[in-house]
């Protein structure tokens, strides 16, 4: 892997969480937020029904007699545990989620629906067949839209139910109408800071994003990944030496020998 790659590979994994709005469609939220919403906007983004039966069906196809044998045995028993497990090991994290969801609605708490989103959400890097991605956020979104009925103030589901609106539907102003009731609610909330700099980052306001990034910052000093994205967006700027600044800090701060070697490498060719 390049020093580049690495550089990037950092910046994606420091993200957890967020990682994919990097790699979706840019939405201009700012331009939106000073917009009021049409009448014409679908209310309805997702639907509520969602779900993956048709591509579980399919995957059940083509596992292997063997294969075949274990997931009957855990289907028959409803183990969902052993059946989230055993969807990833095949590599195929969007049926964990399946199943994932099935055990929320055993245990009807807001945390699990939480959970069940999330596993939604993520799954979408990695699945091969793009026409599923618009309907993992869909299964994503009704995950959250359920703990929310559980508990109205779980912040992390609307967080991500925002995310969703943002990512893949057609009611984007859903989103952003969330945020910012997120944004009054608890504006030093880090992952709100870090929602609102990468979506300021992927529609191009490079400079809001940078804001977004040293408030995440003030608010938590500790959370030192947030510096290699202030690198990221001073390259984009053309600000070299903010750049290197920026690797510093996170070099000085990081515990990960590889990391810090791979970016004092970068430092030297961006001084050249």
């Amino acid at each position: 892997m390049s020093t580049k790659a690495t550089i990037i590979a950092l910046i994606a994994g420091a993200t957890g969480l967020l990682v994919l709005l990097f790699i979706a469609p840019k939405t201009n939220f700012e331009a939106y937020a000073s917009k009021k919403q049409e009448a014409s906007v679908q209310k309805k983004a997702f639907d509520a029904n969602a779900n993956l039966d048709f591509y579980l069906r399919n995957a059940v196809k083509v596992l292997s007699n063997e294969l075949k044998t274990s997931y009957d045995l855990f289907y028959s028993k409803q183990l969902n545990d052993s059946l989230i497990g055993f969807w990833l090991k095949q590599k195929r994290p969007d049926l964990a989620a399946h199943f994932e969801e099935k055990k929320a609605i055993t245990l009807n708490t807001d945390s699990a629906a939480l959970k069940s989103g999330n596993r939604y959400y993520y799954s979408v890097q990695f699945v091969k067949d793009e026409t599923e991605a618009p309907l993992l956020f869909a299964c994503a979104a009704k995950m959250y839209n359920k703990a929310l009925s559980l508990n109205p103030t779980n912040f992390d589901a609307k967080l991500m139910l925002a995310s969703c609106y943002l990512e893949a539907s057609s009611s984007p102003m859903e989103g952003i109408s969330l945020l910012k009731e997120l944004e009054k609610a608890d504006s030093s909330n880090v992952k709100l800071q870090l929602t609102f700099a990468f979506f300021s980052l992927k529609s191009g306001q490079n400079d809001k994003a940078l804001q977004r990034f040293n408030k995440a910052l003030r608010i938590d000093s500790n959370n030192i990944e947030v510096y290699l994205h202030l690198a990221d967006v001073h390259e984009r700027l053309g600000n070299t030496e903010q750049t290197i600044l920026a690797l510093k800090q996170y070099a000085k701060r990081t515990t990960d020998v590889t990391a810090k070697l791979e970016i004092e490498k970068y430092i030297e060719q961006l001084k050249k």
